[in-house]
Formats: structure tokens, C-alpha cells, sequence
């Protein structure tokens, strides 16, 4: 599952119109595992995280519950032909990352200089990242996550 940080650089994206409070994101995390839990008691986790219900969340956290994902894929795809990599790989070597990418997909590389200036002009900052409640989020998803994986 994501880590607090990321996800909640996801919810801010999708509530981008309204203002995103640290208080509201924990609100509304602790609701969708709280949703997601319950549902756990009568579905699989796949169904949990395929239910509409689980869609209407304003968090998304069905989206990051990658496992589920994960092994639909391998059953249609050859493991060769899906390109796997971590967020946090990505944001410590933006660069390397998307080389890693081209390299996967057997197109040539950006040069490096337009990389730079392209990522430098499109970098994204949070100003909540570094919220006193992200904390309190990281522990109830991953231990939303850490129950998820036990049962796969």
C-alpha cells in the first residue's frame, strides 16, 4: 500500500477544487479503512477493492492497494511485459526512473538536459507534507496494508 505521503499526494490531486486540511485527509482515511475493514469481513480482498462502494471514496484507497492489481495482471500479461518500480524509487531519481521506463519500452532516452529543465518545471510541492497527522495515517494504512497482505 502507499505510504501516507504518497497517498495523500494522490487525494490531494483529486480534491485539487477544495481546500485539503491534514485534519480532513485523516478523517476521511480513517473512514475508507474503516469501509474497507468492514467490507473485509464478508468479501475477498478483491472484491473489496473492485466494489463500487469502496469507488466512491473520497480518498481512492482501493487504488492503492497495488497486490490486488498485481495478480489480475500477471494473469493476462507475461511477467516480462509489465514494468514494476516503487513511487519512492521514482521521486529519489526522477531521471533514472524514466530512463528505466524508455529502456522497458525500447524507446530512446530523453536527453538529459530536457529532463532536467522539464522536471524542474513541472516539480510538485505539497505544502501538507509535512503535517503532524500524516503520521497518525501512515500507522492506519499500513496497518490496513500489513492485514491485506496476510490474508493474500
Amino acid at each position: 500500500m502507499q505510504s501516507a505521503y504518497q497517498f495523500f499526494c494522490a487525494f490531494h490531486v483529486y480534491q485539487c477544487d477544495r481546500p485539503v486540511t491534514p485534519e480532513k485527509f485523516h478523517n476521511l482515511v480513517a473512514q475508507a479503512v474503516q469501509i474497507f475493514r468492514d467490507c473485509r469481513k464478508t468479501n475477498t480482498d478483491r472484491g473489496c477493492v473492485y466494489s463500487t462502494e469502496s469507488h466512491q471514496l473520497a480518498t481512492h484507497l482501493y487504488a492503492s492497494i497495488y497486490s490486488v492489481y498485481i495478480a489480475d495482471w500477471l494473469k493476462a500479461f507475461p511477467r516480462e511485459q509489465i514494468h514494476f518500480m516503487m513511487f519512492e524509487e521514482h521521486i529519489s531519481d526522477e531521471i533514472s526512473s524514466i530512463n528505466s521506463i524508455c529502456d522497458f519500452l525500447g524507446v530512446s532516452r530523453f536527453p538529459v538536459e530536457y529532463m532536467r529543465t522539464y522536471l524542474e518545471q513541472h516539480k510538485v510541492r505539497n505544502s501538507l507534507k509535512d503535517s503532524a497527522r500524516i503520521p497518525t495515517c501512515s500507522l492506519k494504512l499500513h496497518n490496513c496494508s500489513e492485514n491485506s497482505l496476510n490474508r493474500s
